[in-house]
C-alpha cells in the first residue's frame, strides 16, 4: 500500500510530465507549422492550469479529536517527532 504522500508525490511527477509532453507537442507543431494563435491560446491555458493546480486536503472536526495527531501520522511521520502539537495543553483550537 502507497502512503498518502508518495501519492501526492506521483500526481506532481504526472503533472511535470504533462507539462514535458505539452512543451513537446508545441514544438512538433511548430517544426510542421501548425502553430497557429488558437493553438498557443490551448497551450497556454493547459500550462496555466497545470502550473496552478493544488491539491487541498481538509480536516474537520470537534476540537481534540486527533486531527493534528493525523496530520502528524500521514504527512510528518518520516521526521521521526511530531510537527504540530498534539499533547495535552498544546492544542491547535483557535478560539
Amino acid at each position: 500500500m502507497t502512503s498518502l504522500a508518495h501519492q501526492f508525490e506521483q500526481y506532481g511527477a504526472w503533472r511535470t510530465g504533462v507539462l514535458q509532453s505539452l512543451a513537446e507537442f508545441q514544438s512538433w507543431l511548430q517544426q510542421y507549422d501548425l502553430y497557429d494563435a488558437t493553438a498557443d491560446d490551448r497551450v497556454q491555458r493547459i500550462q496555466s492550469v497545470l502550473k496552478s493546480d493544488r491539491l487541498k486536503v481538509a480536516f474537520i472536526a470537534e476540537f481534540s479529536r486527533g486531527k493534528s495527531e493525523l496530520i502528524n501520522a500521514i504527512f510528518f511521520a518520516d521526521y521521526g517527532r511530531r510537527i504540530l502539537p498534539s499533547s495535552a495543553g498544546r492544542t491547535t483550537m483557535c478560539p
